[in-house]
Protein backbone atom coordinates (compact mmCIF):
# COMPACT_ATOMS: atom_id res chain seq x y z
CA UNK A 1 0.00 0.00 0.00
CA UNK A 2 1.22 3.18 -1.04
CA UNK A 3 1.87 5.71 2.04
CA UNK A 4 0.26 9.08 1.83
CA UNK A 5 2.68 12.64 1.50
CA UNK A 6 2.33 15.45 3.91
CA UNK A 7 3.88 19.09 3.11
CA UNK A 8 4.78 20.99 6.34
CA UNK A 9 5.79 24.31 5.77
CA UNK A 10 7.43 25.56 8.46
CA UNK A 11 9.72 24.11 11.52
CA UNK A 12 8.81 25.92 14.47
CA UNK A 13 6.71 23.99 17.36
CA UNK A 14 3.61 23.86 15.34
CA UNK A 15 5.41 22.72 12.38
CA UNK A 16 7.63 19.94 14.38
CA UNK A 17 4.78 18.66 16.79
CA UNK A 18 2.61 18.25 13.47
CA UNK A 19 5.49 16.27 11.42
CA UNK A 20 5.80 13.97 14.76
CA UNK A 21 2.19 13.71 14.86
CA UNK A 22 2.42 12.54 11.21
CA UNK A 23 5.19 10.27 11.00
CA UNK A 24 3.75 8.32 13.96
CA UNK A 25 0.71 7.74 11.99
CA UNK A 26 2.94 6.50 9.15
CA UNK A 27 2.99 9.63 6.77
CA UNK A 28 5.66 10.31 4.59
CA UNK A 29 6.55 13.82 5.93
CA UNK A 30 8.31 16.93 4.29
CA UNK A 31 9.27 19.90 5.97
CA UNK A 32 10.33 23.07 4.26
CA UNK A 33 11.76 25.58 6.16
CA UNK A 34 12.52 29.01 5.18
CA UNK A 35 16.06 28.88 7.28
CA UNK A 36 17.27 27.42 9.69
CA UNK A 37 14.98 26.20 13.12
CA UNK A 38 16.79 28.44 15.07
CA UNK A 39 15.15 31.03 12.78
CA UNK A 40 11.61 31.46 13.84
CA UNK A 41 9.52 32.88 17.06
CA UNK A 42 9.22 29.78 18.74
CA UNK A 43 13.03 29.26 19.01
CA UNK A 44 12.96 32.83 20.67
CA UNK A 45 10.03 32.36 22.97
CA UNK A 46 10.96 33.26 26.59
CA UNK A 47 8.36 33.06 28.89
CA UNK A 48 6.57 29.40 28.46
CA UNK A 49 3.46 27.80 27.85
CA UNK A 50 0.34 28.08 29.57
CA UNK A 51 -1.06 25.28 31.19
CA UNK A 52 -3.64 24.79 34.21
CA UNK A 53 -1.71 22.47 36.07
CA UNK A 54 -0.89 24.09 39.62
CA UNK A 55 -3.23 22.55 42.63
CA UNK A 56 -4.57 26.42 43.33
CA UNK A 57 -5.36 26.50 39.21
CA UNK A 58 -8.27 25.34 37.14
CA UNK A 59 -8.98 25.13 33.42
CA UNK A 60 -12.00 26.99 34.38
CA UNK A 61 -9.93 29.80 35.52
CA UNK A 62 -7.44 29.55 32.74
CA UNK A 63 -10.60 29.96 30.27
CA UNK A 64 -11.82 33.02 32.29
CA UNK A 65 -8.67 34.61 32.23
CA UNK A 66 -8.23 34.16 28.26
CA UNK A 67 -11.47 35.31 27.44
CA UNK A 68 -10.93 38.13 29.44
CA UNK A 69 -7.49 39.18 27.97
CA UNK A 70 -8.77 38.57 24.48
CA UNK A 71 -12.11 41.39 25.15
CA UNK A 72 -14.68 37.97 24.85
CA UNK A 73 -14.37 37.82 21.31
CA UNK A 74 -12.59 34.56 21.47
CA UNK A 75 -14.64 31.68 20.41
CA UNK A 76 -15.62 29.89 23.61
CA UNK A 77 -15.80 26.13 22.44
CA UNK A 78 -11.98 26.67 20.91
CA UNK A 79 -10.79 27.99 24.36
CA UNK A 80 -12.38 25.19 26.68
CA UNK A 81 -11.08 22.70 24.19
CA UNK A 82 -7.50 23.86 24.13
CA UNK A 83 -7.34 25.15 28.05
CA UNK A 84 -8.41 21.48 28.28
CA UNK A 85 -5.96 19.74 25.97
CA UNK A 86 -3.12 21.43 28.20
CA UNK A 87 -2.47 19.17 30.64
CA UNK A 88 -1.90 16.13 27.67
CA UNK A 89 0.04 18.79 25.98
CA UNK A 90 2.17 19.08 28.41
CA UNK A 91 2.56 15.48 29.15
CA UNK A 92 3.06 15.33 25.49
CA UNK A 93 6.13 17.56 25.48
CA UNK A 94 7.50 15.71 28.65
CA UNK A 95 7.20 12.55 26.93
CA UNK A 96 9.17 14.07 23.83
CA UNK A 97 12.40 14.87 26.26
CA UNK A 98 11.25 18.41 27.60
CA UNK A 99 12.13 19.48 30.94
CA UNK A 100 10.35 22.05 32.49
CA UNK A 101 10.56 23.79 35.60
CA UNK A 102 9.59 23.23 38.95
CA UNK A 103 7.79 26.37 39.79
CA UNK A 104 6.10 28.08 37.09
CA UNK A 105 6.18 31.47 36.14
CA UNK A 106 2.97 34.34 36.59
CA UNK A 107 2.33 36.37 33.71
CA UNK A 108 0.46 39.23 32.94
CA UNK A 109 -3.42 39.25 32.92
CA UNK A 110 -2.88 35.47 34.26
CA UNK A 111 -4.69 35.05 37.79
CA UNK A 112 -2.56 31.84 38.49
CA UNK A 113 1.25 30.85 37.92
CA UNK A 114 0.75 28.26 35.28
CA UNK A 115 3.27 29.44 32.57
CA UNK A 116 5.24 26.34 32.39
CA UNK A 117 9.71 27.26 31.80
CA UNK A 118 12.41 26.50 31.08
CA UNK A 119 14.50 28.79 32.33
CA UNK A 120 13.95 31.81 30.29
CA UNK A 121 14.46 29.95 26.16
CA UNK A 122 11.71 28.10 26.89
CA UNK A 123 11.23 27.47 23.03
CA UNK A 124 14.82 26.96 22.35
CA UNK A 125 14.76 23.99 24.99
CA UNK A 126 11.19 22.44 23.22
CA UNK A 127 12.63 22.88 19.51
CA UNK A 128 15.64 21.27 20.29
CA UNK A 129 14.11 18.61 22.53
CA UNK A 130 11.83 17.67 19.26
CA UNK A 131 14.51 17.93 16.73
CA UNK A 132 15.97 15.39 19.03
CA UNK A 133 13.22 13.04 19.43
CA UNK A 134 12.70 13.53 15.75
CA UNK A 135 15.86 12.56 14.58
CA UNK A 136 16.12 9.63 17.02
CA UNK A 137 12.22 7.96 16.17
CA UNK A 138 11.67 9.60 12.71
CA UNK A 139 14.95 10.14 10.83
CA UNK A 140 13.44 9.86 7.76
CA UNK A 141 11.33 12.84 7.94
CA UNK A 142 12.63 14.83 5.31
CA UNK A 143 13.57 18.73 5.57
CA UNK A 144 13.98 21.00 2.91
CA UNK A 145 15.72 24.72 3.03
CA UNK A 146 13.93 26.75 0.61
CA UNK A 147 11.14 29.73 0.31
CA UNK A 148 7.35 28.79 -0.20
CA UNK A 149 6.05 31.06 -3.32
CA UNK A 150 2.50 29.26 -3.79
CA UNK A 151 0.12 26.58 -2.95
CA UNK A 152 -0.88 24.22 -6.23
CA UNK A 153 -4.60 23.56 -6.93
CA UNK A 154 -4.95 20.66 -9.33
CA UNK A 155 -8.92 22.10 -8.91
CA UNK A 156 -10.44 24.83 -7.99
CA UNK A 157 -10.90 23.22 -4.52
CA UNK A 158 -8.29 20.96 -3.65
CA UNK A 159 -4.17 21.84 -2.63
CA UNK A 160 -1.89 19.48 -4.23
CA UNK A 161 1.37 20.79 -3.21
CA UNK A 162 3.69 23.65 -3.19
CA UNK A 163 5.66 25.61 -5.37
CA UNK A 164 9.02 26.81 -3.88
CA UNK A 165 12.03 28.56 -4.25
CA UNK A 166 15.58 27.16 -3.85
CA UNK A 167 19.13 27.80 -5.86
CA UNK A 168 17.08 30.29 -8.16
CA UNK A 169 15.30 27.76 -9.08
CA UNK A 170 11.71 27.25 -8.82
CA UNK A 171 10.36 23.98 -8.13
CA UNK A 172 7.00 22.27 -7.74
CA UNK A 173 6.52 19.56 -4.99
CA UNK A 174 3.64 17.64 -4.81
CA UNK A 175 1.46 15.98 -2.01
CA UNK A 176 -1.51 14.38 -0.44
CA UNK A 177 -1.99 17.27 1.84
CA UNK A 178 0.07 20.86 3.01
CA UNK A 179 0.21 22.12 5.96
CA UNK A 180 0.94 25.79 6.89
CA UNK A 181 2.70 26.22 9.73
CA UNK A 182 4.61 29.19 8.70
CA UNK A 183 4.36 31.80 11.73
CA UNK A 184 4.08 35.21 12.21
CA UNK A 185 4.64 38.60 10.09
CA UNK A 186 6.76 40.68 12.08
CA UNK A 187 8.67 41.04 9.25
CA UNK A 188 6.31 43.42 7.95
CA UNK A 189 7.24 46.03 10.55
CA UNK A 190 10.03 48.26 11.12
CA UNK A 191 10.50 47.55 14.83
CA UNK A 192 9.51 43.51 15.80
CA UNK A 193 10.74 40.78 18.35
CA UNK A 194 10.57 38.44 15.08
CA UNK A 195 13.27 37.57 12.99
CA UNK A 196 12.78 40.14 9.69
CA UNK A 197 12.27 37.12 7.41
CA UNK A 198 9.05 36.54 9.28
CA UNK A 199 6.49 37.90 6.61
CA UNK A 200 3.37 36.13 6.46
CA UNK A 201 4.38 33.57 3.47
CA UNK A 202 2.06 30.93 4.27
CA UNK A 203 -0.83 33.07 5.00
CA UNK A 204 -0.51 35.30 1.55
CA UNK A 205 -0.25 31.96 -0.04
CA UNK A 206 -3.05 30.78 1.15
CA UNK A 207 -5.22 34.04 0.57
CA UNK A 208 -3.91 33.99 -3.28
CA UNK A 209 -5.65 30.67 -3.29
CA UNK A 210 -8.64 31.68 -2.40
CA UNK A 211 -8.34 30.37 1.49
CA UNK A 212 -10.54 32.41 4.12
CA UNK A 213 -8.32 34.82 6.51
CA UNK A 214 -9.89 36.26 9.39
CA UNK A 215 -9.05 38.74 12.38
CA UNK A 216 -6.07 39.76 10.12
CA UNK A 217 -6.34 43.44 12.23
CA UNK A 218 -5.72 42.19 15.31
CA UNK A 219 -1.36 42.10 16.07
CA UNK A 220 -0.29 41.80 18.79
CA UNK A 221 2.36 44.80 19.83
CA UNK A 222 4.86 43.85 23.23
CA UNK A 223 5.81 46.16 25.40
CA UNK A 224 8.66 45.63 26.67
CA UNK A 225 11.08 44.63 23.99
CA UNK A 226 14.75 46.01 24.12
CA UNK A 227 14.66 48.54 20.81
CA UNK A 228 18.55 50.22 19.63
CA UNK A 229 18.77 51.35 15.85
CA UNK A 230 19.87 48.26 14.79
CA UNK A 231 19.07 45.58 18.00
CA UNK A 232 16.17 43.81 18.89
CA UNK A 233 15.28 41.46 22.27
CA UNK A 234 12.62 40.64 23.95
CA UNK A 235 12.32 40.87 27.43
CA UNK A 236 9.97 38.15 28.90
CA UNK A 237 6.74 39.61 30.38
CA UNK A 238 8.00 37.44 33.37
CA UNK A 239 10.24 40.05 34.24
CA UNK A 240 6.86 41.79 35.09
CA UNK A 241 5.64 38.93 37.10
CA UNK A 242 8.59 39.10 39.18
CA UNK A 243 8.56 42.57 39.81
CA UNK A 244 9.38 44.81 37.03
CA UNK A 245 8.38 47.63 36.61
CA UNK A 246 8.03 50.09 33.50
CA UNK A 247 9.64 53.59 34.28
CA UNK A 248 10.58 57.17 32.48
CA UNK A 249 13.91 58.46 32.36
CA UNK A 250 12.96 59.89 35.66
CA UNK A 251 12.05 56.63 37.17
CA UNK A 252 8.44 57.61 37.24
CA UNK A 253 5.78 54.65 36.99
CA UNK A 254 4.12 54.74 33.45
CA UNK A 255 1.28 52.53 34.15
CA UNK A 256 0.41 54.48 37.61
CA UNK A 257 -3.30 56.08 36.25
CA UNK A 258 -3.67 53.93 33.46
CA UNK A 259 -4.70 50.49 35.07
CA UNK A 260 -5.13 49.09 38.26
CA UNK A 261 -3.02 46.16 37.35
CA UNK A 262 -0.31 48.46 37.23
CA UNK A 263 2.49 46.37 34.88
CA UNK A 264 0.83 43.19 34.72
CA UNK A 265 -2.17 44.98 32.74
CA UNK A 266 -3.09 43.33 29.43
CA UNK A 267 -0.36 43.56 26.58
CA UNK A 268 -2.89 45.21 24.86
CA UNK A 269 -3.44 48.25 27.64
CA UNK A 270 0.37 47.96 28.61
CA UNK A 271 1.37 48.82 25.30
CA UNK A 272 -1.06 51.61 24.38
CA UNK A 273 0.22 53.63 27.32
CA UNK A 274 3.47 53.06 26.66
CA UNK A 275 2.65 54.25 23.64
CA UNK A 276 0.23 57.35 24.97
CA UNK A 277 2.30 58.34 27.53
CA UNK A 278 5.63 58.60 25.21
CA UNK A 279 3.02 60.80 22.82
CA UNK A 280 2.22 62.98 25.71
CA UNK A 281 5.81 63.30 26.95
CA UNK A 282 8.02 63.66 24.23
CA UNK A 283 9.75 60.48 25.35
CA UNK A 284 11.61 57.70 22.73
CA UNK A 285 12.24 55.35 24.76
CA UNK A 286 10.99 54.31 28.64
CA UNK A 287 12.68 51.50 30.79
CA UNK A 288 11.89 48.39 32.59
CA UNK A 289 13.54 48.67 35.99
CA UNK A 290 14.54 45.39 37.73
CA UNK A 291 17.45 47.36 40.15
CA UNK A 292 15.01 46.98 43.00
CA UNK A 293 15.14 42.66 42.87
CA UNK A 294 17.16 40.22 44.07
CA UNK A 295 20.01 39.85 41.94
CA UNK A 296 20.45 36.20 42.57
CA UNK A 297 16.31 35.54 41.68
CA UNK A 298 17.18 37.30 38.24
CA UNK A 299 20.32 35.24 37.74
CA UNK A 300 18.67 31.87 38.39
CA UNK A 301 15.09 32.28 36.90
CA UNK A 302 16.20 34.96 33.49
CA UNK A 303 20.38 33.65 32.78
CA UNK A 304 19.80 34.25 29.41
CA UNK A 305 18.15 37.57 29.42
CA UNK A 306 20.86 38.83 32.16
CA UNK A 307 23.55 37.72 30.06
CA UNK A 308 22.25 39.60 26.80
CA UNK A 309 21.48 42.44 28.42
CA UNK A 310 24.51 42.77 30.23
CA UNK A 311 26.65 42.02 26.54
CA UNK A 312 24.72 45.26 25.35
CA UNK A 313 26.17 47.23 28.40
CA UNK A 314 22.92 47.03 30.93
CA UNK A 315 23.15 44.84 34.69
CA UNK A 316 19.54 44.15 35.63
CA UNK A 317 20.49 45.03 39.14
CA UNK A 318 21.71 48.17 38.21
CA UNK A 319 20.18 49.88 35.33
CA UNK A 320 16.94 50.40 33.91
CA UNK A 321 17.09 48.25 30.55
CA UNK A 322 15.37 50.79 27.73
CA UNK A 323 12.37 49.00 26.06
CA UNK A 324 9.37 50.54 23.79
CA UNK A 325 6.26 48.43 22.02
CA UNK A 326 7.46 46.38 18.97
CA UNK A 327 5.01 43.78 16.68
CA UNK A 328 5.02 39.97 18.14
CA UNK A 329 2.33 38.29 17.45
CA UNK A 330 -0.28 38.30 14.92
CA UNK A 331 -3.70 36.92 16.32
CA UNK A 332 -5.49 37.15 12.88
CA UNK A 333 -4.80 34.49 10.15
CA UNK A 334 -5.63 31.49 7.71
CA UNK A 335 -9.41 30.69 9.15
CA UNK A 336 -8.96 27.32 10.87
CA UNK A 337 -11.41 24.61 12.99
CA UNK A 338 -10.35 22.83 15.93
CA UNK A 339 -8.49 20.19 13.42
CA UNK A 340 -6.59 22.67 11.62
CA UNK A 341 -8.79 22.42 8.55
CA UNK A 342 -9.36 25.56 6.24
CA UNK A 343 -11.98 26.03 3.99
CA UNK A 344 -10.27 24.65 0.96
CA UNK A 345 -9.45 20.71 0.46
CA UNK A 346 -6.32 19.00 1.46
CA UNK A 347 -5.31 22.43 3.17
CA UNK A 348 -4.47 22.45 7.03
CA UNK A 349 -2.87 25.06 9.05
CA UNK A 350 -1.39 25.21 12.73
CA UNK A 351 0.28 27.87 14.75
CA UNK A 352 0.52 31.42 14.74
CA UNK A 353 -0.47 31.21 10.82
CA UNK A 354 -3.48 30.67 11.37
CA UNK A 355 -6.62 32.22 13.61
CA UNK A 356 -9.12 29.81 15.02
CA UNK A 357 -10.44 32.39 17.45
CA UNK A 358 -8.72 31.47 20.82
CA UNK A 359 -6.97 34.51 21.38
CA UNK A 360 -10.22 36.88 20.96
CA UNK A 361 -8.87 40.57 20.68
CA UNK A 362 -6.00 40.37 22.27
CA UNK A 363 -3.67 37.21 23.36
CA UNK A 364 -3.29 36.03 27.00
CA UNK A 365 0.79 35.67 27.33
CA UNK A 366 1.80 32.21 26.97
CA UNK A 367 -1.09 30.74 25.02
CA UNK A 368 0.68 30.99 21.75
CA UNK A 369 2.71 28.06 22.76
CA UNK A 370 -0.21 26.20 23.97
CA UNK A 371 -1.87 26.60 20.67
CA UNK A 372 0.94 25.67 18.84
CA UNK A 373 0.98 22.25 20.39
CA UNK A 374 -2.81 21.37 20.75
CA UNK A 375 -2.89 22.62 16.94
CA UNK A 376 -0.19 20.68 15.70
CA UNK A 377 -1.00 17.65 17.63
CA UNK A 378 -4.65 17.87 16.47
CA UNK A 379 -3.82 18.46 12.80
CA UNK A 380 -2.14 14.95 12.56
CA UNK A 381 -5.39 13.52 13.66
CA UNK A 382 -6.99 14.32 10.46
CA UNK A 383 -7.56 11.05 7.92
CA UNK A 384 -5.09 12.04 4.57
CA UNK A 385 -6.92 10.31 1.44
CA UNK A 386 -4.24 9.85 -1.68
CA UNK A 387 -5.47 11.40 -4.85
CA UNK A 388 -4.80 9.69 -8.21
CA UNK A 389 -3.83 13.21 -10.12
CA UNK A 390 -1.44 13.73 -7.04
CA UNK A 391 2.38 12.92 -8.73
CA UNK A 392 4.95 12.20 -6.12
CA UNK A 393 7.53 14.04 -7.78
CA UNK A 394 10.12 17.66 -8.36
CA UNK A 395 9.77 19.27 -11.00
CA UNK A 396 12.37 21.81 -11.96
CA UNK A 397 10.43 24.62 -13.81
CA UNK A 398 12.45 27.15 -14.69
CA UNK A 399 15.74 28.89 -13.70
CA UNK A 400 15.99 32.57 -12.54
CA UNK A 401 18.00 35.08 -13.92
CA UNK A 402 19.28 37.33 -10.57
CA UNK A 403 17.99 41.12 -11.36
CA UNK A 404 15.98 42.98 -8.79
CA UNK A 405 13.49 46.28 -9.20
CA UNK A 406 14.87 47.81 -5.97
CA UNK A 407 13.00 45.61 -3.80
CA UNK A 408 15.40 45.99 -0.78
CA UNK A 409 14.59 49.58 -1.03
CA UNK A 410 10.71 49.08 -0.92
CA UNK A 411 10.61 46.53 1.35
CA UNK A 412 12.43 49.25 3.40
CA UNK A 413 9.85 51.85 2.69
CA UNK A 414 7.43 49.47 3.39
CA UNK A 415 8.30 48.31 6.99
CA UNK A 416 8.56 52.18 7.76
CA UNK A 417 5.43 52.73 6.60
CA UNK A 418 3.92 49.92 8.29
CA UNK A 419 5.65 50.84 11.30
CA UNK A 420 4.18 54.58 11.68
CA UNK A 421 0.45 53.58 10.39
CA UNK A 422 -0.39 50.50 11.48
CA UNK A 423 1.13 50.11 14.94
CA UNK A 424 -0.35 49.99 18.32
CA UNK A 425 -2.60 53.22 17.44
CA UNK A 426 -3.64 53.90 14.10
CA UNK A 427 -6.23 56.11 11.77
CA UNK A 428 -7.60 56.01 8.59
CA UNK A 429 -5.60 58.64 6.99
CA UNK A 430 -2.71 56.43 7.82
CA UNK A 431 -3.93 52.83 6.91
CA UNK A 432 -5.61 54.87 3.36
CA UNK A 433 -1.93 55.61 2.87
CA UNK A 434 -0.47 51.90 3.18
CA UNK A 435 -3.46 51.11 1.24
CA UNK A 436 -2.18 53.27 -1.63
CA UNK A 437 1.44 52.43 -1.38
CA UNK A 438 0.24 48.54 -1.80
CA UNK A 439 -1.62 49.44 -4.84
CA UNK A 440 1.32 51.07 -6.31
CA UNK A 441 3.10 47.57 -6.38
CA UNK A 442 0.36 45.19 -7.00
CA UNK A 443 0.28 43.93 -10.08
CA UNK A 444 2.61 40.90 -10.51
CA UNK A 445 4.57 42.57 -13.27
CA UNK A 446 5.69 44.86 -10.97
CA UNK A 447 7.46 42.40 -8.69
CA UNK A 448 9.15 39.64 -10.93
CA UNK A 449 9.42 36.56 -8.93
CA UNK A 450 13.76 36.44 -9.64
CA UNK A 451 14.95 36.39 -6.13
CA UNK A 452 14.28 35.89 -2.35
CA UNK A 453 13.62 39.52 -1.84
CA UNK A 454 10.98 40.02 -4.69
CA UNK A 455 9.20 36.84 -3.53
CA UNK A 456 8.87 37.98 0.27
CA UNK A 457 8.03 41.71 -1.26
CA UNK A 458 4.93 40.15 -2.73
CA UNK A 459 3.86 38.59 0.30
CA UNK A 460 4.48 41.87 2.52
CA UNK A 461 2.44 43.93 0.13
CA UNK A 462 -0.35 41.27 0.22
CA UNK A 463 0.07 41.08 4.19
CA UNK A 464 0.39 44.92 4.82
CA UNK A 465 -3.26 45.30 2.28
CA UNK A 466 -5.26 42.75 4.02
CA UNK A 467 -4.24 44.24 7.55
CA UNK A 468 -4.83 48.01 6.51
CA UNK A 469 -8.17 46.82 4.49
CA UNK A 470 -9.09 45.49 7.99
CA UNK A 471 -8.48 47.74 9.83
CA UNK A 472 -10.07 50.66 7.78
CA UNK A 473 -13.13 48.13 8.25
CA UNK A 474 -13.66 47.96 11.88
CA UNK A 475 -14.30 51.30 13.08
CA UNK A 476 -13.78 51.08 16.60
CA UNK A 477 -11.39 49.90 18.75
CA UNK A 478 -11.02 46.55 20.30
CA UNK A 479 -8.31 44.90 22.44
CA UNK A 480 -4.94 45.78 19.68
CA UNK A 481 -6.68 47.13 17.41
CA UNK A 482 -6.87 50.78 18.61
CA UNK A 483 -8.21 53.45 16.39
CA UNK A 484 -7.87 56.97 17.72
CA UNK A 485 -10.21 58.09 15.02
CA UNK A 486 -12.63 56.03 16.74
CA UNK A 487 -11.57 55.13 20.29
CA UNK A 488 -14.32 53.55 21.55
CA UNK A 489 -16.06 50.04 21.50
CA UNK A 490 -18.76 49.48 19.58
CA UNK A 491 -20.76 46.51 20.09
CA UNK A 492 -21.66 46.63 16.15
CA UNK A 493 -18.20 45.23 15.48
CA UNK A 494 -18.93 42.26 17.83
CA UNK A 495 -17.23 39.60 15.65
CA UNK A 496 -15.18 38.51 13.10
CA UNK A 497 -13.78 40.29 9.72
CA UNK A 498 -13.23 37.23 7.19
CA UNK A 499 -11.22 37.81 3.64
CA UNK A 500 -11.77 35.32 0.61
CA UNK A 501 -10.33 36.45 -2.27
CA UNK A 502 -11.50 40.29 -2.87
CA UNK A 503 -14.45 39.52 -1.04
CA UNK A 504 -14.72 41.17 2.73
CA UNK A 505 -17.79 39.60 5.04
CA UNK A 506 -18.42 39.84 8.98
CA UNK A 507 -19.42 37.58 10.96
CA UNK A 508 -21.84 38.83 13.73
CA UNK A 509 -20.97 36.72 17.33
CA UNK A 510 -23.80 36.77 19.80
CA UNK A 511 -22.17 38.75 23.41
CA UNK A 512 -21.64 36.62 26.22
CA UNK A 513 -19.89 37.08 29.85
Amino acid sequence: MKKNTIIIVGAGLAGLTAAISFAEKGYIVKVLLKDNIQTNSSYRAQGGIAVSIGKDDSTEKHFKDTLKAGHFLNKRQIVKENVLAGSKAYGWLVEKGVVFDEVPALEAAHSQRRVQRCGDITGKEMLSALKRYQEEKHPDIEFIECLLIDLIKEKSDCVSGVIYFQDDTIYHLYSDAVVLATGGIGGIFYKSSNFQRQTGDGIAAAWRSDAKITDMEFIQFHPTVFCTDNKRFLLSEALRGEGGRIVDDNGNRVMEGFHSDLDLAPRDIVSRSMEIYMKKFHKETLYLDMTHLDKKVMLSRFPNIYKYCKEEGYLLEKDPIPVRPAAHYSIGGIKVDSYGRTSIKNLFACGECTSAGFHGSNRLASNSLLECVVQGIAVGKNKIDSSEKVRFNCDNIRKLSDRSKNSKEIIDDLRHLNQENMGVIRNKKGLKRILEFCERYREEKEISLVNRDNIELRNMLCLSRLIASCALYREESRGVHYREDFPQEDESFFGHIVVQGEDLSFEKLIKKR
